[in-house]
């Protein structure tokens, strides 16, 4: 029987995501309800994670005719704060990207509004991801391609709990991408890659999420400590919304091919003995092009 087989009581018992109390019988849905609406005519829909899609059985794409949401165990009193400190924020400013015929102009945010962008994109994110998170659809639950964390930093929730801004450690990145099929695919993809860090016995678990909505392709990265030159931002083609959000003006940014950047996790490890080690390595951003290796293998100042 699959887990999601009774979604009004799926969650009863189950501890909070963001404070350990007992969750509600229903817990949270991630895309809030407006979100959804908003969206009923846009499909069908396709998902994928970390770029493969979801299919079936038989190995067809599936399609989904609504949006699926996803559920976490969450209790009253934080779903509450979630919706009055984050959600009821960032509707106004979900919804200039989300309404309107495909020919409105691209809006023009101040920085608040970007900066609430950024908080809803993070926080869709981020439980997305998390371990305790149920697939509303029958055909994506217990899906081999939907993969969770196994491990949630405390540091990416409790900001969520509080109504307090997120870390700084995050950044959240925007660009415009082609949503025609028939635009090919960037011949060879700008890339940065993000190794697994340890310094001494603690995990840094540096990661990458991404979600384009209608076009907009917002990504999330954990990188604490390590600064990233990213070549989109360098160049205009993107915009930065967190940390320091300011004014953007999304008309700006040019349509770029699918794939035309990319961060890739994983792939390599670095460790590191003691955190004034890593802050030398640290010194220089994360870019495109680099050699990890390299740095490993220079010699000490």
């Amino acid at each position: 029987m699959s887990r999601n087989a009774s979604h009004g009581t799926r969650f009863g018992g189950k501890p909070c995501v963001l404070c350990g109390q007992p969750s509600t019988r229903l817990g949270e849905h991630i895309l809030p309800r407006w979100f959804v609406e908003d969206c009923q005519n846009e499909g069908p829909f396709t998902v994928e994670f970390g770029g493969i899609p979801c299919t079936s059985r038989g190995g067809a794409i599936l399609t989904l005719p609504s949006l699926a949401n996803i559920h976490v165990p969450m209790c009253a009193t934080c779903n509450n704060r979630l919706n009055t400190n984050l959600e009821e924020k960032a509707k106004p400013v979900v919804r200039r990207f989300t309404l309107g015929p495909e020919s409105a102009p691209w809006p023009y945010l101040s920085a608040e509004e970007c900066g609430a962008l950024a908080r809803w994109f993070l926080k869709v994110c981020l439980l997305s991801k998390h371990p305790d998170a149920q697939e509303d659809a029958p055909q994506l639950d217990e899906n081999p391609v939907v993969q969770r964390l196994s491990f949630m930093d405390v540091q990416w929730l409790d900001w969520m709990r509080v109504g307090t801004n997120p870390p700084d450690s995050f950044s959240v990145y925007a660009n415009r991408e082609s949503t025609d099929p028939q635009t090919p695919v960037a011949e060879e993809a700008l890339m940065i890659f993000i190794p697994h860090v340890t310094v001494g016995t603690m995990d840094l678990h540096l990661q990458t999420w991404s979600i384009d909505l209608f076009g907009l392709l917002v990504t999330v990265v954990w990188h604490p400590g390590w600064p990233i030159l990213h070549p989109l931002v360098a160049t205009g083609r993107a915009f930065t919304l967190w940390p320091a959000p300011e004014p953007r003006d999304f008309a700006d940014l040019p349509e770029l091919p699918r794939h035309e950047f990319e961060f890739c996790v994983g792939g390599m490890s670095m460790g590191f003995q003691n955190r004034a080690e890593f802050a030398r390595c640290a010194q220089d951003p994360l870019r495109t092009g680099d050699d990890l290796v390299g740095r490993i293998m220079r010699p000490r100042q």
